[in-house]
Order: C-alpha cells, then structure tokens, then sequence
C-alpha cells in the first residue's frame, strides 16, 4: 500500500512551480541589423525577468567603427547582463581588389580574389563596382559575369554579398608581352551598401 503524501511537502511542491524565479534574467535580446551605414540605425527587441536597462557604446573611429548594445536585467540587488556588437560605416564601405595575373592562353590574363566572410558578414552588399584598370575586365563572382570597361562601373553584382571568391579575365592590349609588369595587375574597386 502507498503512503499519502504529506501536506506540507505537496504545498511546497505546487509553491516552487507556482512562484516565478527572483533572480534576474535576459531572455531574449535581438539587434538587427548588425551592420549599419551612414545614419542608418539599428531595431532591438529584448525581453527580460526584472527590470531592464540598454546602454549604447560606441567605440573606435575607424572605417567600420563599432557599436556595442548592453542589455542589463536588474531584481533584487542582483543583475544579469549581455550584448551585441554591431559595426558601422560612417558612409558606404568600400574595397579595393588588386588581381595578381596569371597567363591565360597566349592573350589573356586571369586572376582570383577572394573577400573573407568576417570582412562584412552578411549585412553588407555590393552596390557597384568600379574598374581602375587600363583596360577592359570580365568579372565573375557568384554566378554573375560582366564586363567593366576601362576607368567604368558595373551594377551587375547589386544586392550580392561581397564575400567570396572573384575571377577578373582581361586581354593583353595592343603591344603588350605577357611578363610585362603593367600587365601583372588588374584593378576594382567595389563600392557597397548596407542591406536592410
């Protein structure tokens, strides 16, 4: 036969599942986007068990600066915290790609770059791209291909993240021998924004 249980240990039991935790707590703290440019800003959303207090730091005054949001939670004298880094561009982030040239057949030059993901993440896209080569390159970059004339632009690669690997194909120019240092270099300049 079972023993009943006792009161006081049941009414303990109810009290411990029925009475909320006093200690304080960050539930959930979001801050999209996490790469912002120009006068762009940021929207967080919290939710917290106690009492909550956002702090804004901003740090560096490089190109990106940096952004740090502190969420405290605050009960009882006691406080949990965390936060969020976010990097900023005072305007549109920029970057240079300088090919070193391979020999592509007997008239062709080719040439890979590859831009690191922790560059920009994935909050920033390409907005142009801009040639400063002396001649005319073939640019390929996640299954996109333009040519951008001497000195112009492109807006093929608009809204693709920067990120990963870029091929620049060029003819050698009139005149010009493979082995030729003017022919070792092949030159863009990508110009991006921040996605939304």
């Amino acid at each position: 036969m079972m023993s009943p249980l006792h009161p006081t240990l049941f009414l303990s039991t109810v009290v411990a599942f029925l009475i909320p935790s006093c200690n304080p707590k960050v539930n959930r703290f979001d801050v999209f986007p996490d790469r912002l440019c120009g006068s762009d800003t940021a929207q967080v959303s919290y939710d917290v068990s106690g009492s909550p207090t956002l702090v804004k730091r901003r740090s560096g005054d490089g190109d990106p600066d940096s952004i740090v949001y502190v969420l405290f939670a605050e009960r009882h004298g006691e406080t949990d915290s965390t936060k969020h880094l976010v990097l900023h561009w005072p305007s549109s982030p920029e970057k240079d790609m300088d090919f070193d040239t391979q020999r592509l057949g007997k008239d062709s030059l080719i040439a890979f770059d590859t831009i690191d993901v922790r560059s920009f993440g994935n909050g920033v896209i390409v907005k142009t791209v801009v040639s400063r080569s002396v001649r005319p390159i073939l640019l390929s970059h996640a299954g996109i291909a333009a040519v951008v004339q001497t000195n112009g632009s492109s807006d093929a690669f608009r809204a693709l993240l920067p990120s990963g690997i870029w091929e620049a194909r060029a003819a050698l120019l009139p005149g010009e021998r493979m082995g030729e240092p003017a022919t070792l270099r092949l030159h863009t300049h990508l110009i991006l924004s921040c996605s939304q």
